[in-house]
């Protein structure tokens, strides 16, 4: 794309995403880190999912400083919305800037907290294309990607045909990064990454909320040959990229934050079918449903954080993939 070079932005990406990591492993092994008097990002009114916590808003505030100082020079001024953004932002991202970057500090923040394991961080970045017939703001997914806590960090840049894998290590108090390779052909289908039965097949539905347990329940007892858990959704996609055994499920619609996953794996060359579709999408297909604005106006005049992403399973392999998806939709279509 003319506006910057992929590869710059790639590698700003892996930036940012690699010292949120290192800020919320500091957080979690020196508590006292954390400082209500550091705390200015305040909640949205219209927040999505659980309440924010002190370490959501702290690692928001950090999180937004660093894209804007490793964006602005490739991308000019921006505006960072996501889960723990002010509503003003939504307000004033197409005005005031050509690209909005959607960020979640913190995918996960029960399993860090009670766990320790299982978060990430997420970023996406649109473009804003002007405005359609009817006055709405037209918009692109250019970039995505997400860091989880084992420090397995992927990201894809628009066009490119590859999507990077990278593995954050730490040494002493720097968090550096350590080789990088592409995952295209380990994602594929026909080449799939592992031997077959190196790993016992698993099925992930996304998101860890009391409302997703029934399907939860049908999933385990339709599936008992496999491994059937719920966690946070976009730290699950680098092992998505890796393991061709799991399968995870957004059971519900998502943000274009929340559904990276999908964006990813697609990119990849993986396969990504909606839980009320017969097919899987092709790379085009996915991208556009990630080329919508990141809010609505409501008819009180108010904007929200839109949910555009209808639900979808993604994985490497085509039958576990269109088994978990068959579950999920007769679920979703009984009384």
């Amino acid at each position: 794309m003319a506006e910057f070079r992929p590869e710059d932005l790639e590698e700003a990406i892996v930036r940012i995403l690699t010292k949120v990591w290192h800020f919320i492993r500091l957080a979690q092994f020196n508590l006292s880190f954390i400082n209500a008097d550091d705390v200015y990002q305040t909640v949205d009114p219209d927040h999505l999912g659980t309440p924010a916590s002190m370490l959501d808003r702290l690692t928001h505030q950090m999180l937004e400083s660093t894209v804007h100082a490793e964006l602005s020079d490739l991308l000019g001024y921006v505006i960072v919305g996501g889960e723990e953004a002010s509503a003003a932002n939504r307000a004033l991202s197409s005005r005031l800037s050509r690209f909005i970057v959607l960020v979640d500090a913190i995918d996960g923040t029960a399993q860090l907290e009670a766990l320790g394991v299982g978060w990430g961080s997420v970023i996406a970045i649109q473009a804003f294309r002007g405005f359609d017939d009817a006055g709405a703001p037209r918009f692109e997914t250019v970039a995505g990607g997400v860091v989880n806590s084992n420090g397995d960090l992927a990201v894809h840049v628009r066009d490119q045909r590859t999507v990077e894998l990278r593995q954050v290590v730490v040494f002493g108090e720097e968090a550096t990064l350590g080789g990088s390779f592409s995952t295209r052909q380990s994602i594929s289908i026909e080449s799939p990454t592992q031997e077959a039965g190196a790993y016992q097949p698993a099925m992930a539905l996304t998101g860890y909320k009391e409302r997703l347990w029934s399907a939860f329940d049908i999933v385990r007892r339709q599936h008992p040959d496999h491994v059937v858990f719920n966690t946070a959704g976009a730290p699950l996609t680098p092992t998505v990229l890796l393991r061709n055994a799991l399968a995870a499920a957004q059971p519900m619609a998502s943000t274009i934050w929340d559904a990276i996953g999908a964006y990813l794996v697609s990119a990849a060359g993986g396969v990504v079918m909606l839980v009320d579709g017969d097919r899987p999408l092709s790379r085009r297909e996915v991208q556009e449903l990630f080329d919508v604005s990141p809010f609505v106006i409501g008819s009180d005049g108010r904007s929200k954080w839109a949910k555009p992403i209808p639900a979808y399973v993604i994985g490497s392999d085509f039958g576990q993939v269109a088994a978990l998806s068959r579950s999920l939709g007769a679920q979703a279509a009984s009384p």
